[in-house]
């Protein structure tokens, strides 16, 4: 198999996912029209629904990020009022912004990282990163399609 045969696999997969976790939503929203609360069993299947649709949900984001549209990429600059900015594209970045940061392990080697921004007591932070600077990153922002 080919990579732009997976990717297309995954693609598809995508739209797959989208009728299932939009399936497990409408059942989850009125979950007392096809549960029963007093049975066991039920209420497992009902659980296990939800914790179904949270991580295809996280699949199907995974995949979105794959051939999602890049709306900004830069160094991330500091402001006078501690926020940060992607260079000079105007994009603000507050507590729970999506990025991928460029994540370099040598000179060869540089990969799109995953992460978000949250803010750590008054400072900004990456998430799972408290500690590292964020100006002068390179990061981008992608847009994602909408529901």
């Amino acid at each position: 198999m080919t990579k732009d045969t997976m990717l297309q696999e995954l693609l598809n997969l995508e739209a797959h996912l989208k009728e299932i976790t939009h399936g497990l939503r409408q059942i989850d929203g009125t979950w007392s029209e096809h549960f029963d609360p007093a049975d066991p069993d039920d209420m497992y299947l009902c659980s296990t629904f939800a914790k179904v649709e949270d991580e295809l949900s996280a699949v199907r984001r995974l995949i979105q990020g794959i051939g999602a549209r890049v709306i900004a990429q830069g160094t991330l600059i500091k402001t006078a009022d501690g926020q940060y900015t992607v260079g000079n594209t105007g994009i603000m970045l507050t507590a729970g912004s999506a990025v991928e940061v460029l994540f370099r392990s040598s000179e060869q080697d540089a990969e799109w990282i995953e992460s978000g921004v949250e803010l750590c007591g008054e400072e900004y932070a990456l998430t799972g990163f408290p500690r590292l600077d964020l100006e002068g990153l390179t990061v981008r922002v992608k847009q994602y399609p909408s529901e």
